[in-house]
């Protein structure tokens, strides 16, 4: 369980945090980066129209049209850089605080998942990667993918995006997001970074997972942009 990984939970600040992305966090980060403006931009006018009248009938109570929006963002290339920098500044809460430029959508996110997510609803997905070898924990049985983690229902399509490692994942929290994205047959179903798997199986020889839900959530981050360094 990576512990480097950006996976705030914002449990507690929600309110404060709100406050700070739309006192001007959000066009800050989004006039600092073409490629993330763009998207967003182009995510919010999907959202607008089509995908939020699709989807409204379906939606919890408090979720905001930006939770929307930063779901679909995901579906477009974007989410390349996003989760590359969720990567890279977990290190530090200065590391966070100076060099994490998407923490308005990291955020939002982060809150469309919660709000979507409706207890524990044990589902079969896949995914595919190409060019890593995964191997499993050197201690122990438990992992969590740590980022936001495309899978899908169709194994064909899991299949599609790569065969050097691959997952069979039983999840309690991911969170079916084909009718807000672009894509709708891929029938994506977005992992939240924080959930726990117990490794039930893996071959060595094809870097095959068997990975099921142990129905626990765990991060190593929360309300940081409020915390010292």
């Amino acid at each position: 369980m990576d512990p480097e990984i950006f996976d705030d939970q914002y449990h507690g600040c929600e309110g404060k945090m709100e406050k700070i992305i739309t006192g001007g966090l959000l066009d800050k980060e989004l006039n600092m980066n073409y490629k993330f403006k763009s998207a967003w931009e182009s995510a919010k006018s999907m959202w607008y129209n089509g995908v939020k009248a699709k989807v409204k009938h379906t939606l919890p109570h408090g979720f905001k049209d930006e939770n929307g929006i930063a779901i679909v963002a995901y579906t477009r290339p974007i989410y390349r850089q996003f989760n590359k920098a969720t990567r890279d500044v977990g290190k530090s809460l200065n590391n966070y605080k100076n060099n994490f430029h998407f923490k308005s959508f990291h955020y939002y996110l982060t809150g469309a998942l919660r709000k979507l997510t409706k207890g524990c609803n044990k589902r079969t997905v896949y995914r595919g990667v190409k060019n890593v070898h995964f191997m499993p924990p050197k201690k122990g049985n438990e992992l969590r993918f740590g980022q936001f983690t495309s899978t899908s229902y169709k194994k064909n399509v899991a299949l599609h995006f790569g065969t050097t490692s691959f997952f069979y994942i039983r999840t309690c929290y991911g969170v079916p997001i084909a009718k807000f994205s672009k894509y709708p047959n891929g029938d994506e179903v977005l992992l939240r970074g924080n959930e726990v798997f117990t490794v039930k199986s893996f071959n060595q020889l094809t870097h095959t997972f068997l990975l099921d839900s142990n129905h626990k959530k765990h991060s190593f981050f929360n309300c940081a942009y409020f915390k010292g360094q």
